[in-house]
Order: structure tokens, then C-alpha cells, then sequence
């Protein structure tokens, strides 16, 4: 739920009515699949949305180097649960892509606004849209934005930052557990 991929396509179509020459592919399957499905057979954009199921990381990389954007709609649903740190969004920047999603949970900490990528609010599709057809219209605002994405995730989130990171967090647990138990 708290992806909503069913708001992805609604934003989709919009752009779809401008531009009939583009493709959402989306990947991963789960019990809003067949939801999904139902609603692009409905909104008859049928032959513009792949589902490509589950896949693997190297099928994955391969579509993000194919592709223009990533787009994710995230939100809380009713019963609370919400996104911590998408490892999708962060490979996604790193891929070098422009991220259009929403201010929510831990996306708002990995995509600075209009500077590594896009953030709507919650449920905005039409400013989900619009950002669409700005990366699809703009190249060279796409692959600045693109490129600022991939160094602002080398330079924060490298596996080297974040093992220092740890580091600093297990010292800082050891010495004040040192430190307590020399009172």
C-alpha cells in the first residue's frame, strides 16, 4: 500500500494523453498487482504499461540506464506504515536518473527538491505529472538533475560513509559504556 503504485499510473496517464510515444515500466509484483492491471486495462493504456514482475538487480540496473525517470508515489496508508530508506530511490540517483516521488518518510532525506530530483506530496498526482513531462520535455534539466543525483549519493551514502558512520556509533556506545562503568 504504502507504494501506491495505482497513483503512479494515474499521474502516467496524464502524461500519457500528451505524449503517446513513452512507457512505464514497473517492476515488482505483490497483492496491488492485479489492481493495477485491471486500472491501466481501464484507463485503455494498456499498450503503454509493462509489468515486469520481480527482478533482478542486473535487470534492474539495466532498465534504470534505459530509462529517462524514476517514479515512485509513496504514502501512509491508513494503518501508519510508511517507507524508511527506499534502497530503490538510492540506486536510482546513483543510476544517475532524475527521482519523482513524494515527500514522504525517508525519500525527503535521499532527493533534495528540484536540486537531485522532484518531490510532490502525498497523493499529487497532477504535480507527480507535471514533473514527468518536465524530464520528458527537458532533457538537459533531466540529466542535470541526474547527475547531481548520482554525486550527492556517492559523496552521503558510499559504503565507506556509512561504515565511518558505524564506526563513530559503536565508539560512541563503547566509551559511554566505558564511562559508566568507571563511576
Amino acid at each position: 500500500d504504502k507504494k501506491s503504485p495505482f497513483l503512479t499510473i494515474l499521474a502516467f496517464e496524464k502524461v500519457y494523453k500528451e505524449y503517446q510515444d513513452i512507457k512505464l515500466k514497473m517492476c515488482g509484483d505483490g497483492p496491488l498487482l492485479e489492481s493495477c492491471k485491471i486500472l491501466v486495462k481501464a484507463l485503455k493504456i494498456k499498450h503503454a504499461v509493462e509489468f515486469l514482475g520481480s527482478q533482478p538487480h542486473d535487470i534492474i540496473v539495466k532498465l534504470m540506464s534505459e530509462s529517462r525517470a524514476f517514479v515512485q508515489h509513496s504514502v501512509q496508508p491508513s494503518h501508519g506504515d510508511s517507507e524508511g530508506t527506499p534502497v530503490a530511490v538510492l540506486e536510482a540517483c546513483y543510476s544517475g536518473l532524475p527521482v519523482i516521488a513524494t515527500r514522504h518518510a525517508g525519500i525527503k532525506d535521499i532527493v533534495m527538491d528540484k536540486k537531485t530530483g522532484f518531490l510532490v506530496d502525498e497523493f499529487d498526482i497532477n504535480g507527480m505529472a507535471d514533473y514527468m513531462k518536465l524530464v520528458l520535455t527537458d532533457l538537459d534539466k533531466a540529466r542535470e538533475i541526474g547527475s547531481n543525483a548520482h554525486m550527492h549519493i556517492a559523496k552521503n551514502y558510499s559504503m565507506d560513509k556509512s561504515i565511518n558512520n558505524l564506526d563513530k556509533i559503536i565508539s560512541n556506545v563503547l566509551n559511554n559504556a566505558h564511562n559508566i562503568n568507571n563511576l
